[in-house]
């Protein structure tokens, strides 16, 4: 696998290799990476989409995303490729492996190169997926791994009328190719031993790589790297230039019925890519024609998309209180319900400011909410939010849980109703390095004007990190004006 040097980057931005593609890390602020490519599929060809996918680095579901239409099997000489090689990275840190399963694309940031490695794979089947939202580490490495296959993965071959071995010993029939890296315990990165699946769902959860990516994985990430797995299937970034950049990939289904079904799986309306969209200066119809199922590569997304939602702004007016001019808002439960959901459209909007900024900085994750409740969701890591002990800030769980109760209260509030915390209290019972928190808010007592609520803060194995308490008043009238 050919690797180019630092300066080399610095000029040319994008090196090709066999099969992965090394870039050089934008510069601050920025998140977009690499440059459009756009080749034609010579004559006399007999190759499959699959061989100019492997030859470019790329996954087979990004070449098909990146180029509808497009005959899979043999593409028709003269035919204009589009590689998709211009990206957009992760919303996350740029620290060890990103594994995005939405888009089937990992991220490797080797230390101290001011580069990133983005390598195509393929994942879990329907049914035995992939992780999402997880962090963990690389435990161990091995060459010429052996596969034992789970007593579950023996009885769905079975099903199918296949024998599977509890054991498979290295060689050329081990579906995990000759090098694996272990993260948590149960899943690997691993090779592979077939020609196809790097861009498809065919593995039993594990995630594979065409055989060169994972050697040079293998020789180059060490034992303890932070490994993390999203989703991340909409993915958008304004730039330095003032330009917004929207990348779009089909998600993916989250049943066997969705997976079999001939629809599309709805995109998620993410907080974030709420926010992006609504925001002065965005295309209507590029975004549009992005989310209503054309799913390609990179594009621009500029002028004037809000406007088609509410009327625009008066001078001198406020931007953050545009969504209080809509006709016909939701309440905010059902815009929080349908948000939940992943069923908002561009059209709904709420009374109140949702997504909150506080939530889109520090990535709170919405994960469930009734009339005066809500649970909210942190992937807490000590590396981002730790403190001078090493240990997750206290602050963060404070904030986590005043969105917690901050959400749950907006849900009691009508048209013209705002509310402000009047104190916090908070009693910290565990430290925290790292790992999923939720945060359930609920009530201990509602007023006509004055509430309390109580938000736990739990870790992922289910112990409890810290209890808030907070008193929330609510204003009418001119009390709540400008809020």
């Amino acid at each position: 696998m050919i690797r180019f040097s630092t300066l080399a980057f610095a000029l040319a931005a994008v090196t090709q290799s066999a099969m992965a593609v090394t870039y050089a890390l934008p510069p601050e602020g920025s998140r977009l990476v690499g440059t459009p490519l756009t080749i034609a599929v010579p004559e006399g060809n007999k190759e499959p989409l699959e061989h100019f996918a492997a030859q470019y680095g790329q996954g087979f579901s990004n070449m098909l995303e990146a180029n509808p239409g497009v005959d899979p099997f043999l593409p028709k000489a003269g035919t204009q490729l589009v590689i998709p090689q211009q990206v957009i990275l992760p919303d996350t840190v740029r620290e060890g492996i990103v594994v995005n399963v939405a888009e089937m694309r990992l991220y490797y940031y080797p230390k101290d190169t001011n580069t990133v490695e983005i390598l195509p794979i393929g994942i879990g089947q329907a049914g035995r997926e992939t992780p999402r939202n997880w962090v963990t580490r690389v435990e161990r490495k091995q060459d010429a791994p052996a596969w034992t296959p789970t007593p579950n993965t023996r009885r769905e071959y079975a099903k199918e009328g296949k024998t599977l071995p509890a054991f498979v010993p290295p060689g050329p029939d081990n579906p995990m190719g000759l090098y694996a890296i272990y993260i948590g315990k149960l899943y690997a990165i691993h090779g592979t031993n077939a020609n196809f699946g790097i861009g498809l769902r065919v593995s039993q959860g594990c995630i594979r790589l065409r055989n060169d990516d994972i050697k040079f994985l293998f020789d180059n990430v060490p034992v303890g790297t932070r490994v993390q797995l999203i989703d991340q299937p909409v993915k958008v970034t304004a730039e330095p230039d003032g330009k917004r950049w929207l990348e779009v990939h089909e998600p993916l289904s989250r049943n066997r019925a969705e997976f079999e079904s001939d629809k599309k799986v709805p995109l998620p309306m993410t907080t974030v890519l709420r926010s992006e969209t609504q925001a002065s200066g965005v295309n209507t119809a590029v975004f549009s024609r992005a989310t209503g199922g054309t799913f390609c590569a990179v594009f621009p997304v500029c002028r004037t998309f809000y406007a088609r939602i509410i009327p625009p702004l008066k001078e001198g007016a406020d931007p953050h209180r545009r969504s209080t001019l809509a006709n016909n808002p939701l309440s905010v439960l059902e815009y929080l319900r349908k948000m939940l959901n992943n069923s908002l459209s561009v059209d709904d909007v709420t009374h109140m400011n949702y997504p909150t900024a506080i939530s889109q900085l520090l990535k709170f994750e919405l994960l469930d909410v009734a009339e005066g409740c809500a649970t909210l969701g942190l992937n807490a890591d000590a590396a981002i939010h730790g403190n001078q002990q090493g240990t997750v800030h206290g602050g963060m769980l404070c904030e986590l849980a005043d969105a917690a109760i901050g959400t749950a209260h907006s849900t009691l509030m009508a048209p013209g109703e705002s509310f402000t915390s009047i104190d916090l209290k908070a009693t910290f019972l565990r430290p925290v390095w790292q790992g999923k928190l939720t945060a359930k808010a609920f009530p201990v007592h509602k007023g006509s004007t004055i509430s309390h609520y109580c938000c736990e803060i739990q870790k992922e194995d289910g112990k409890m990190a810290a209890v808030i308490h907070s008193t929330v008043m609510t204003l009418r009238g001119d009390k709540a004006a400008g809020r």
